[in-house]
């Protein structure tokens, strides 16, 4: 079925995780190929989590596991002694997904971050909690002198753009 809405699909917003990864993969990559040789679009990721006292808290991965190769240079690599630390888990409630966006950042600079790309999600617009935090993050970049670009192609929920309503063109 043809959609009724000429340039979005509302029918997406129940596979919104994966429109919402895609989305910002996809432009990623169209993006580094029409910036300039210092400015570099990337995709980062962070989680919200409410803790027992309620304060929301966002959490940035920390570690990354790479594959390395088995030579460097014509050297086998020798395995490194490694300090495993125990678990900890967090919960995380079904509402709460990754929160991505893409950060073009000037690598002549000292990789500042330059203009930010937010793709609107769900619990931006629908979930109180994540709309105070979407909206504290907006006053965070606009104060840090950081270029917003936000996207909403969402029907339902508050408007939260930064942006006011009556100030469009």
């Amino acid at each position: 079925m043809k959609s009724p809405f000429p340039g979005m699909d509302p029918f997406l917003e129940r596979h919104w995780q994966d429109v919402h990864s895609r989305f910002m993969v996809y432009a990623s990559t169209f993006l580094n190929r029409q910036l300039p040789a210092e400015l570099l679009a990337r995709v980062e990721e962070s989680l919200a989590v409410e803790t027992d006292d309620v304060r929301t808290r966002t959490i940035y991965p920390d570690i990354s596991v790479v594959e390395q190769p088995t030579s460097f240079a014509g050297q086998q690599s020798e395995p490194a002694n490694v300090a495993v630390a125990d678990p900890f888990e967090v919960p995380l409630p079904m509402e709460a997904p990754p929160q991505r966006r893409l950060e073009i950042i000037d690598s002549g600079s000292g990789n500042r971050i330059v203009t930010v790309i937010e793709l609107l999600s769900p619990v931006n617009k629908n979930m109180p909690t994540g709309r105070a935090a979407y909206q504290k993050k907006q006053a965070e970049y606009i104060q840090g002198m950081v270029n917003l670009v936000e996207i909403d192609l969402l029907r339902c929920g508050e408007f939260v753009l930064a942006m006011p309503e009556d100030e469009w063109p």
